[in-house]
């Protein structure tokens, strides 16, 4: 595909960027079906079989590059707090 971006856009084809970060979380087959009655089939959106997903994460990254800061969980409604991100700010 391509865009007008100007910056670069990352293709995860096998997870690994993922895996790599440990946000990778697979949707079990129950709700994997449950899914593709609301017209979301992962199989054709994602290219794959593998039913993953990313969670939903954010990273504080410093100056020097390094991580500062990171909140992830599977449960999607749990989110870093707006405190707690202007603190490490």
């Amino acid at each position: 595909m391509k865009t007008n971006v100007s910056f670069s856009i990352i293709q995860d084809m096998n997870d690994s960027i993922m895996k790599a970060y440990g946000v990778n979380f697979r949707m079990d087959d129950e709700t994997f079906a449950k899914y593709k009655t609301y017209g979301v089939d992962l199989d054709v959106n994602n290219v794959n079989t593998r039913h993953t997903l990313p969670v939903s994460a954010t990273y504080i990254i410093g100056p020097s590059g390094k991580i500062k800061f990171f909140h992830f969980d599977t449960n999607y409604q749990k989110r870093a707090s707006i405190k707690n991100l202007l603190t490490e700010l």
